[in-house]
């Protein structure tokens, strides 16, 4: 049998896990905008299009929308992490459920 605890508190790291994950992407994700702003502020150009291509264009920001992507992926993986450890804890108590009823 599966010990609750044990079970408990993999559930719990998973969570805080899943937290960080969370807050990474969150972070990246709207600080995008911002860095656009930034990065077409410091560019050349004789207009507000031609600065924002070049900033579109710049390994800054590359590595920014890089960076943004892989903490997507995690944020993904660990919340089907947790989910999966949901669905598993439901199934073993309707598994102990099943158990006990027939055995009445």
């Amino acid at each position: 049998m599966i010990d609750p605890v044990e079970l408990y508190t993999k559930l719990d790291e998973a969570i805080e896990e899943y937290s960080k994950a969370t807050y990474q992407f969150k972070l990246l994700d709207y600080s995008k905008k911002s860095v656009l702003a930034k990065l077409t502020l410091s560019e050349e150009g004789s207009s507000h299009a031609e600065r924002q291509t070049k900033a579109l264009a710049s390994d800054e920001y590359k590595t920014h929308c890089d960076g943004l992507a892989l903490a997507e992926e995690y944020y993904i993986k660990c919340k089907f992490k947790v989910q999966n450890m949901f669905s598993y804890q439901d199934n073993i108590r309707t598994k102990e459920v099943s158990e006990r009823n027939a055995v009445k």
